[in-house]
């Protein structure tokens, strides 16, 4: 689906919730889907299918695993097999059984698709939209499943839309957004001028300007059918953006692929070497009985044994190679189931690893907190010690200071009743106070009676 912003694409595509809608109301996706499901049901007598699905999204030139969001875009790669068939290296691929169980994939990848707000639109796409289908069909024959595999795939295109800054109002990150929407919708312009126009055909293809062409390689110009929905608006201020969208539109419509049915090549190979074998052993026939005698083919009957037995042999050593067949695909089988076990194994292992990591980081965390606690405690111990040391020298002080007073009080008491007075210097009051040890007091005799007699007190 291509067109302008807010022409309706994700609308029409059904990309959106659907569980709410009408059934005429439901878009392309939900209604591929059914008539897909439908279409394997009236077949699952002659046929055995196995449905799987992607969505991913193009956000500013990296492709995001919408079924999958915590895959990084880093880890997701494009590339080509030896068919030229386009691979996403790191997208995983979900089976579905039934409708339910796509719609329920569908819906669950738009959740995480991104979206913003512009003049235009208030929930306009900002991203390209890619939901894939690849369907598998194995023939039944007489309940058994035969070696012809044919594969199709479809991819479900929601462009983002064309839009001009002016009129969308977008600016910083909305710009930047717009400018790699319209850089992958003029990529995806000049591939299909280049399949559709004739004077170009031929000429190189610039399916490398993008991520968007590069996906889409498979689908515009490979075997293929290439269908596009112009959604256009009936607004007059749009008609310059229509007309665009109109010739676009038109451009897609020149491309002309002959696209052939997806066999599986090794399967083709297998009935090509059935059909040789079969021609070879009928040719071996008609010279065994050319060498054999004109008596021994006189009669009908021993003609008739003889082709009856040659193609008996010729029946069982074809039922021997269908048996190889069968032996092989389950030998296939097998190794893809050794091969999901293996990479469980190896995710299980990185996670393992991871949570030793941690384990490990978390048992040095532990030590360094238990070196800090015992730190923590020693310097405890080590204050506690200081702590009752000094109790017990303010102890001791109080007692010297206890001492030192009453032996001051006994000198004044002795003092009075000698009739001496009692001179203290500041300095002295001073030491007693701050309890220091060492108290001097000077004592002298009144004037009237001669020289003064000092008494110094320790």
């Amino acid at each position: 689906a291509y067109g302008q912003t807010g022409s309706g694409k994700t609308y029409t595509m059904g990309s959106t919730n659907s569980n709410s809608l009408l059934q005429e109301q439901l878009g392309i996706l939900p209604q591929v889907i059914r008539q897909l499901y439908e279409s394997i049901e009236e077949h699952c007598k002659q046929a055995e299918f196995l449905v799987k699905c992607s969505f991913v999204e193009i956000y500013n030139e990296e492709i995001k695993d919408l079924l999958h969001p915590d895959t990084p875009s880093k880890s997701i790669f494009i590339r080509e097999d030896a068919n030229g068939d386009i691979i996403l290296a790191g997208v995983r691929e979900e089976v579905a059984t039934n409708f339910e169980d796509m719609t329920s994939f569908l819906e669950h990848g738009s959740a995480f698709r991104t979206t913003g707000s512009t003049l235009m639109n208030q929930h306009s796409s900002r991203s390209h939209a890619i939901f894939t289908i690849i369907v598998e069909q194995r023939s039944l024959i007489d309940g058994t499943v035969g070696n012809d595999i044919i594969t199709a795939k479809f991819h479900l295109v929601d462009l983002a839309g064309s839009e001009r800054a002016k009129r969308t109002g977008a600016v910083g990150m909305r710009f930047k957004e717009s400018v790699t929407i319209n850089s992958g919708l003029l990529a995806l312009g000049n591939v299909i001028s280049a399949l559709g126009d004739e004077r170009k055909r031929g000429q190189h293809v610039p399916y490398r300007q993008s991520k968007l062409t590069r996906i889409l390689q498979d689908s515009l110009g490979g075997n293929s059918r290439t269908c596009m929905i112009a959604c256009i608006s009936t607004s007059n201020i749009n008609y310059e953006e229509t007309l665009n969208t109109l010739k676009y539109a038109n451009r897609a419509r020149n491309i002309r692929n002959k696209p052939i049915i997806n066999r599986d090549p090794r399967a083709l190979q297998l009935n090509q070497l059935r059909l040789e074998v079969k021609a070879l052993q009928e040719e071996l026939l008609y010279i065994r009985m050319g060498s054999m005698g004109h008596d021994q083919m006189n009669g009908d009957n021993t003609q008739k044994q003889f082709l009856t037995d040659l193609r008996l042999r010729a029946d069982i050593s074809v039922d021997e190679m269908d048996e190889i067949q069968k032996v092989r695909c389950r030998i296939l089988k097998s190794e893809q189931e050794c091969l999901k076990l293996r990479q469980e194994l190896q995710a299980s292992q990185l996670l393992v690893s991871k949570l030793q990591e941690e384990i490990l980081s978390l048992h040095a965390e532990r030590s360094n907190y238990q070196e800090m606690q015992n730190m923590v405690q020693a310097e405890s111990k080590e204050w506690k010690a200081r702590a009752l040391l000094i109790h017990k020298q303010h102890a001791q002080l109080e007692r010297d200071h206890q001492t030192l007073k009453e032996e001051l009080e006994n000198t004044k008491s002795l003092m009075h009743k000698s009739g001496l007075g009692i001179r203290l210097s500041a300095h002295n009051v001073r030491e007693l106070s701050n309890d220091h040890v060492d108290l001097r007091t000077s004592v002298s005799l009144p004037p009237s009676r001669g020289n003064p007699i000092y008494i110094g007190i320790m």
